[in-house]
């Protein structure tokens, strides 16, 4: 297969997952997270042709090629059902910070192995994007559970050594 017919193919997935989940969710603040990951997912498709048209008119066809596998995301899919969600916002958000997770490991395991620059580029482009996700995700989750525990009065007076 192809890098980019991969690399696409693992947005597209993980796009149609996270439209799945949204359908799922117990939450408007999740479902409204797990479609913001969708259209990011659906852009970055998106993105993977732009590269792959630049790169074809500057060297020609790709040489680049995994062989036939199915995505992080897809097995995902399939097994929809087994997915957890739940009423716990901050669990659900847990959960996609996990999905990225896998996927950004998926896609250093995968195109990591190929080694050549043109793969490294794309994987350095796919990665960052994954990498924004996480720290996105991650942030989110960090407000959130300060936020559980946290007392609002003004003669609590908080500093960031107090949440660590």
């Amino acid at each position: 297969m192809n890098m980019y017919k991969f690399a696409h193919t693992m947005e597209r997935d993980a796009e149609q997952l996270y439209r799945n989940l949204a359908s799922r969710a117990n939450s408007t603040g999740v479902r409204n997270i797990f479609n913001m990951m969708a259209e990011d997912e659906k852009r970055e498709g998106r993105a993977v042709a732009v590269l792959e048209r630049k790169f074809k008119k500057n060297s020609g066809e790709t040489e680049n090629h995994l062989p036939e596998m199915k995505t992080v995301y897809r097995d995902m899919i399939e097994h929809i059902d087994e997915i957890p969600l739940s009423d716990d916002e901050l669990k659900d958000y847990k959960l996609i910070l996990d999905i990225e997770k896998k996927g950004l490991d998926f896609y250093r395991e995968n195109l990591g192995q190929l080694g050549t620059e043109e793969a490294l580029h794309l994987l350095r482009c796919l990665s960052n994007q994954e990498l924004y996700h996480i720290q996105t995700l991650e942030n989110l989750i960090e407000m959130l559970e300060k936020d559980q525990w946290r007392v609002d009065d003004a003669e609590f007076n908080l500093t960031q050594e107090d949440y660590n």
